[in-house]
Formats: structure tokens, C-alpha cells, sequence
């Protein structure tokens, strides 16, 4: 792995690891919930996270794979 992209990995898998902190004290059903119409839920926020990465990094780096593709829907769902 190249610096830049190492870094970049490390970056977000830093950022999955606090929402997973952040998610850890929620049940399951906490998840779902959208606590104020501005503010999304949190399960919603750790795919999006998850998706911005994807298609802002990733695809920008020439390594999104086609695949990928099939996923953004729900990635980035709203």
C-alpha cells in the first residue's frame, strides 16, 4: 500500500471505530430511531460514512470496483 492510501485507510477506519464507540451503548432498536427530523439515525450515518469513503476516496484513487456500483443505493440512502 502506498502512504496516501494507507493513511486514507486509516483515516476512516479511525472515524468507523468512534461511531462504533459512539453506537456501542444503543440497542438494536436505538439504532432506527431518527432522534430529531435534523439528524439522521445512526445506523444511516455509519453506511453513509461507509459510502462517502467509497466513492469519494476510493473511486477517486481508481481502486472502486465495479461491484461497488450495486451498493451505493444503499450506502447513501436517504
Amino acid at each position: 500500500m502506498n502512504e496516501k492510501r494507507e493513511l486514507l485507510v486509516r483515516m476512516f477506519l479511525d472515524v468507523q471505530e468512534k461511531f462504533d464507540l459512539l453506537c456501542e451503548p444503543l440497542t438494536s432498536e436505538e439504532h432506527r430511531i431518527q432522534p430529531i427530523s435534523e439528524a439522521s439515525p445512526p445506523w444511516w450515518s455509519v453506511m453513509h460514512t461507509g459510502w462517502f469513503y467509497a466513492r469519494n476516496i476510493l473511486m477517486e484513487m481508481g481502486e472502486y470496483l465495479p461491484l461497488d456500483l450495486k451498493y451505493d443505493v444503499l450506502r447513501n440512502s436517504y
